[in-house]
């Protein structure tokens, strides 16, 4: 099995409280292990950000699936997390923002055989 450590994926919301695919594993990747996550606020005001690990695609996305929910980051913020996010192939990490110019960026490491 092979492992790559790298910044998994990034994305600014371009749309306002629509929920985004951050990412998703695809194979060959058969496993991937999210350590860290990053929200910046780019605004001159408090937002509101939600994050949520789907085990399936992002139309598949439950209440139950969001594990930081309408959580308010104050302007020109950064909220840092750490955290083992374990993904399997075709799971998705969707995130939200009540308003544009958030950035997500995810990193980790992707594993496959």
């Amino acid at each position: 099995m092979s492992e790559v450590y790298k910044r998994l994926a990034a994305v600014e919301i371009s749309s306002a409280s629509t929920n985004t695919l951050l990412y998703s594993p695809s194979s060959p990747i058969t496993a991937t292990l999210v350590s860290s996550l990053n929200v910046c606020n780019k605004n001159n005001v408090s937002i509101v950000f939600r994050i949520a690990h789907v085990v399936g695609n992002l139309a598949s996305l439950t209440g139950g699936d969001w594990f930081y929910y309408n959580v308010t980051l104050t302007a020109y913020d950064t909220f840092e997390i750490t955290r083992g996010i374990t993904m399997s192939t075709n799971d998705t990490l969707a995130v939200w923002s009540d308003t544009t110019l958030v950035n997500f960026t995810a990193w980790g490491s992707e594993m496959s055989s």
